[in-house]
């Protein structure tokens, strides 16, 4: 989930399936999927999560009683998330744009935040909490 939002990407969701041996080999029960806003971050996301997962898990226990439920054969390659080590979480003002700041500090609210060195006298440590995107007003020139 978080690196659904260090990515940018704009959509994620649940899938209910049977375990297996492998990685990502047991069949498909159900999937579900849904929008990321930009303002979403690590807790509303999970929390959306969770609220989707519950309502697709109940429709997959109905299905399993009434004899109608569907398994489906899992397609494409596994993809692993890495595990996120404090340096991942450094922001580089400098090297980084605005827009990779903001998904960085909300797909690691709730967690390790992210963090940059503030360019202070006294090195301190500035976290940074919640971001937002907002367009910069438009100047005029001339003046």
């Amino acid at each position: 989930m978080q690196h659904t939002l260090f990515n940018g990407e704009t959509k994620t969701g649940i899938t209910a399936f049977w375990i297996a041996e492998g990685l990502d080999t047991g069949l498909i029960a159900a999937h579900d999927s849904l929008d990321i806003l930009q303002q979403d971050d690590a807790n509303t996301l999970f929390d959306k999560l969770i609220k989707l997962g519950l309502n697709t898990l109940s429709g997959v226990v109905k299905d399993i009683e009434s004899g109608k439920i569907i398994k489906i054969p899992q397609q494409g390659e596994p993809s692993l998330a890495p595990m996120i080590e404090k340096p991942d979480t450094v922001v580089k003002f400098g090297a980084m744009s605005a827009e990779k700041i903001h998904n960085l500090a909300r797909g690691l609210s709730g967690g390790m935040p992210a963090f940059a060195k503030a360019v202070m006298p006294n090195g301190e440590t500035v976290q940074l909490l919640k971001t937002s995107l907002k367009p910069l007003p438009v100047q005029k020139q001339g003046n």
